[in-house]
């Protein structure tokens, strides 16, 4: 999995995670905050191009 930053039109840094080819996915994590190595990203990326952003301070 890829770690990318990306700057926002409010001025935001948000790392992002990105993985795989083909249609886009977006996948958002919950409250807890999000796992690179989240098992369920990887069958994802199998078939897809999974963007998973990470909130503002849950990182």
């Amino acid at each position: 999995m890829k770690l990318r930053w990306i700057d926002t039109s409010r001025g935001l840094r948000v790392r992002v995670f990105e993985a795989g080819s083909g249609a886009p996915v977006v996948f958002f994590h919950g409250a807890g905050g999000f796992l690179a190595d989240n098992p369920f990203l990887d069958l994802l990326a199998r078939r897809y191009r999974v963007l998973a952003p990470e909130w503002p301070g849950f990182g």
